[in-house]
């Protein structure tokens, strides 16, 4: 019976009637807060081109970045400091660094990588593991300041070849 009398509510002309008017009502609320709540088109306007204009104050007003330039040495010199390089002088990290530097100058003069295979034609161009070596030794360079945590990190990366190992056995 229930059930009967809601789906006789539901269609009941003046139910149907009361809720337009709620919605109507709604309406007209939003309508007259919308009326009375914003500006008028001409005073936002001259907020926008005040906001404009106090934006491109702010930006041309800024100095342009910086860039800084690193100043690159030639591969003699960095080759010179290297041959200097006696045992426990120079810390790992220091010597990666330099090292790092030669190859960067030596590409810089003369286009070929001295990370290379050196066979009879002496070192070509960078390959893929030039590349991926040097740029793992400069993420290890800046990720670790001290050359004790740069030392440990860099016995962690590192791998021996087998082959070299028992090539460098026989030579001594």
């Amino acid at each position: 019976m229930n059930k009967l009398n809601i789906q006789l509510f539901a269609e009941d002309p003046e139910v149907k009637d009361q809720q337009e008017q709620v919605y109507l009502d709604q309406i007209e609320a939003l309508k007259k807060q919308m009326d009375e709540g914003m500006i008028p088109k001409e005073q936002y306007e001259k907020l926008l081109a005040e906001h404009k204009k106090l934006l491109n104050d702010y930006v041309n007003r800024r100095p342009a970045p910086k860039v800084e330039v690193i100043p690159t040495r030639k591969a003699s010199e960095v080759a010179k400091e290297l041959i200097k390089v006696k045992n426990r002088d120079i810390t790992n990290r220091d010597y990666i660094a330099k090292a790092l530097e030669y190859r960067e100058a030596h590409l810089k003069e003369f286009g070929t990588d001295p990370f290379t295979d050196f066979g009879q034609n002496g070192p070509q161009k960078p390959t893929d593991d030039t590349n991926m070596v040097a740029s793992t030794l400069k993420a290890l360079l800046e990720e670790n300041p001290s050359p004790v945590d740069f030392r440990i990190k860099l016995n962690s990366v590192l791998q021996d070849d087998p082959q070299l190992m028992a090539k460098l056995r026989k030579r001594a």
